[in-house]
């Protein structure tokens, strides 16, 4: 398992915007088959509310990377930009383990 984090900065006024994602981004996911990332956690910064971080599961780097060039990933950058301030900040990272409940 392999995953990137993502930490972006929403631009004002695009809350409501912001609020119709999750619902365009799950349904885009489904559609696309497999290939796409298998868990994707968007988190929003309690002390800084303008401040957000997705973290993003794939099978591996090598599938990351497919879709990172892949149609479906830049449609979904080209919708995210209206409401980001700027690109995100990438990390990549490496699971060492995963505990889920």
């Amino acid at each position: 398992m392999w995953a990137q984090m993502l930490k972006t900065r929403m631009k004002p006024g695009q809350e409501d915007t912001a609020q119709q994602l999750p619902q365009e981004m799950e349904e885009r996911f489904r559609n696309m088959g497999g290939g796409g990332p298998q868990r994707v956690v968007v988190m929003q910064d309690q002390h800084n509310p303008d401040e957000y971080y997705t973290l993003i599961f794939f099978e591996s780097e090598e599938q990351a990377r497919q879709f990172e060039n892949g149609p479906q990933q830049q449609a979904i950058q080209q919708r995210m930009m209206q409401i980001w301030e700027g690109p995100p900040e990438y990390t990549d990272l490496n699971v060492v383990f995963d505990i889920t409940r």
